[in-house]
């Protein structure tokens, strides 16, 4: 499945629901975000490499 953003990296909401968040770290062996407030929080989602130094995942239940 492909994902169009709008921008190369931050936090995209889904018009279907959940949220994409993709930053660009490339000295960074790993990467979390925290979900500190809102619908699926508390919550430690880790990121997955993507190459050149981009880091990614999707969260079904994050939202605005």
């Amino acid at each position: 499945m492909t994902i169009h953003r709008k921008y190369p990296i931050g936090a995209e909401c889904r018009s279907g629901g959940g949220v994409d968040f993709r930053v660009w770290a490339p000295a960074a062996a790993s990467v979390r975000v925290f979900l500190e407030a809102g619908p699926g929080a508390p919550a430690s989602i880790d990121l997955t490499a993507d190459g050149a130094g981009y880091f990614s995942v999707f969260h079904p239940s994050a939202s605005a």
